[in-house]
């Protein structure tokens, strides 16, 4: 049987492809894996939940809000389910719009220093 050894070109086409290819991942994904797309009211909530408290929360701009420290979105549909914010050193309001946030399962603000919430009457 006769063995098929591939060009120099043929090869150097396979590398680019391959190179090619490996960059659309590496652009579809995250560190923490797939990369999902925040849903804008959700993020809007957020927003307004930070306006209400100090503290730092250096991460949370631009329009990816999944990709902010604590939030954590899911996989499927890009809706905020958690939100850990333990022992961040915030202080301040929490404003009623994490009411929003109608797939959030977990919320963590526990070891902050004065958080408080607000009577809407």
């Amino acid at each position: 049987m006769m063995k098929w050894y591939p060009s120099m070109e043929t090869c150097s086409h396979l590398l680019l492809l391959l190179a090619w290819l490996m960059s659309i991942l590496a652009s579809k994904h995250t560190a923490s894996g797939i990369n999902i797309q925040c849903v804008g009211k959700e993020r809007e909530a957020l927003l307004h939940f930070k306006q209400g408290i100090q503290g730092i929360l250096p991460s949370w701009v631009g329009q990816e809000c999944c990709n902010w420290y604590g939030v954590r979105c899911s996989d499927r549909s890009g809706h905020v389910i958690s939100l850990n914010l333990s022992g961040a050193g915030l202080y301040g309001e929490i404003r009623p719009h994490l009411g929003n946030l109608s797939s959030l399962i977990s919320l963590d603000l526990s070891n902050n220093h004065n958080l408080f919430v607000t009577s809407s009457k």
